[in-house]
């Protein structure tokens, strides 16, 4: 299952209400458990600042699915599509280098068009 973190918007993290009690109780019940952001990062240093939140949030769970970019917000869209990827690959690259497997997630009109050079993902 996927469990969200929360988010950080203008650098005030917010933990999601209920993301302590779903990550421990799935892994109690021998659920194997991913993670996602729900991101506002408007350029690359936000997205650094999401993924150390990310990591901050998961240290000490066992996480056996991916942690997952979720980039679909309004504040996406009105960005061009090169800061879209480098906002994506900075986020995955912090996850990666942390030993985790990375993901992107997204609802699938807006995926169209949302990334450049999709071998950089």
């Amino acid at each position: 299952t996927m469990i969200g973190v929360g988010y950080v918007i203008n650098g005030k993290e917010q933990s999601d209400p209920r993301f302590e009690y779903n990550i421990r109780n799935a892994i109690q019940n021998n659920v194997n458990v991913g993670v996602y952001i729900y991101s506002h990062a408007h350029n690359v240093k936000e997205a650094e600042k999401e993924a150390a939140f990310v990591l901050k949030q998961i240290k000490g769970y066992k996480i056996s699915y991916p942690v997952a970019f979720d980039i679909e917000d309004e504040i996406h869209m009105k960005l061009t599509t090169k800061q879209r990827t480098d906002i994506t690959l900075a986020f995955l690259r912090k996850i990666e280098a942390a030993g985790f497997h990375v993901a992107v997630q997204q609802y699938r009109p807006c995926e169209r068009n949302q990334h450049s050079g999709r071998s950089r993902l």
